[in-house]
């Protein structure tokens, strides 16, 4: 921070440097450290720019520039209201400065669209996403962007194969225009990973995530917060396939990153303290597992508004670690607070509400309320077909027991054509 300053100091000083160049000069020095992680200095240059071309009086393109450059520092803070704010002024003054097709006007709505995301606010960001790729033009390199953004969308809405051919076409732009090892391109990588992992393809999740990381390390640094999410991610990796000292591991080298990039309590540091919940919780560790969930969850409920897709997957996280302990009352509560959040955020047919009625079900299996059981299992285990695949091996255990329950219910029938499904999906996967 303090050099920073200082070479502030100096640029306001120089004889000869007008105003709105020393501005445009700060600002660029602001990008720089911002590419680096340097949050609090990036904040101290662009604050510094602004306030110079405040006293102008002018408004300019780097100026708009630069108030959405702030607002995805606030962003990256969980901040959403003020990153909004900065992203809105931004694009309420280069629409008086360009024509509406101009590519840094692009910039800012996917700037925008990434802020309604975080916030959970899916509606409003797929309205900018969409217009940025209408606005995108010839911009090969902005169309590659608007189509990483926009895949973010749809894996928001659970439509994990469409996510993945948004994905793989931003990929193939970045890898076009910009190289294989540039850092925008391994970020593209680490996108693609993600929702490879997702739908189970962990081989194919470990191969992008592993390039992405030493091109993220050789180009941003160790420190860097992406550095951070690429080695969590790994970690959910290490964590499925049941290694878990590794993933541990990974997951407490993310949060420390987090940590020292983004303040104690971020959301990325968050969703780092739940994966190592996950793990605790398979060790039996429910006291330490408990602790995490709950850790992350005032930090989700300090920084996303209420009912937030991620607060209400935290809460079915807690209902999870309540089932191991058999405390079935607080569970249900739980769950039926999760589903309700969810349902009024969410598409209907959203894999994790499928996932969190599925759970319910469950908690009404051991409750023996066969027939709410019943209903929630049927509405989650449907849902989660379509979104996941009818083969997909997550969907084994789900199947099993909503089989154990069709028996206590004598309806044999049907829990034999459950078992039938689980069969089938295990001989497809050993032949695989």
């Amino acid at each position: 921070m303090k050099k920073a300053m200082a070479l502030l100091a100096v640029l306001v000083g120089v004889a000869g440097i007008q105003a709105h160049d020393g501005a445009a000069e700060l600002a660029r020095l602001a990008s720089n450290q911002q590419i680096l992680a340097q949050y609090q200095e990036a904040e101290a240059l662009y604050q510094r720019a602004i306030e110079i071309w405040e006293r102008g009086g002018r408004p300019a393109v780097d100026w708009a520039l630069s108030l959405g450059n702030l607002g995805s520092l606030y962003r990256l803070r969980g901040e959403f209201a003020k990153a909004e704010a900065y992203y809105r002024q931004g694009l309420a003054m280069i629409e008086q400065l360009l024509p509406a097709n101009d590519v840094r006007r692009v910039r800012l709505l996917l700037g925008l669209g990434r802020v309604h995301l975080a916030a959970g606010s899916l509606r409003q960001a797929r309205d900018a996403i969409e217009e940025a790729l209408r606005t995108c033009g010839d911009s090969t390199k902005d169309f590659a962007s608007a189509a990483d953004a926009m895949g973010g969308i749809v894996q928001a809405e659970g439509a994990y194969g469409e996510a993945e051919v948004w994905f793989r076409r931003a990929l193939a732009l970045r890898e076009r225009t910009l190289g294989p090892r540039h850092p925008e391109t391994a970020e593209a990588r680490a996108s693609l990973g993600f929702v490879l992992r997702i739908r189970g393809d962990l081989a194919s999740a470990e191969q992008q995530y592993r390039i992405a990381l030493d091109d993220l390390r050789a180009s941003r640094g160790e420190e860097h917060p992406l550095v951070g999410a690429l080695i969590n991610n790994l970690g959910q990796i290490q964590q499925e396939r049941g290694e878990w000292k590794k993933a541990i591991k990974s997951y407490e080298a993310a949060v420390a990153r987090w940590r020292k990039a983004l303040g104690p309590e971020n959301p990325y540091v968050a969703s780092g303290l739940v994966n190592l919940s996950f793990i605790y919780q398979g060790r039996k560790q429910y006291g330490r597992a408990e602790a995490l969930l709950n850790e992350a969850l005032a930090i989700e409920q300090k920084y996303y508004p209420p009912g937030h897709p991620r607060i209400a997957m935290t809460l079915n996280n807690l209902a999870s670690l309540a089932v191991a302990q058999r405390r079935y009352s607080a569970a249900e509560q739980l769950l039926a607070q999760s589903l309700e959040m969810l349902q009024a955020a969410l598409r209907s047919d959203h894999p994790d509400i499928g996932l969190v009625s599925a759970n319910l079900g469950e908690v009404y299996r051991v409750m023996k309320d066969h027939e709410r059981a019943a209903l929630f299992y049927l509405k989650g285990l449907r849902i989660l077909e379509v979104a996941w695949g009818a083969d997909d091996p997550r969907l084994v255990p789900k199947l099993e027991r909503y089989a154990a329950l069709l028996r206590e219910m004598e309806e044999y029938a049907d829990a034999e054509a459950a078992q039938v499904k689980v069969t089938r999906i295990r001989v497809r996967q050993a032949l695989r």
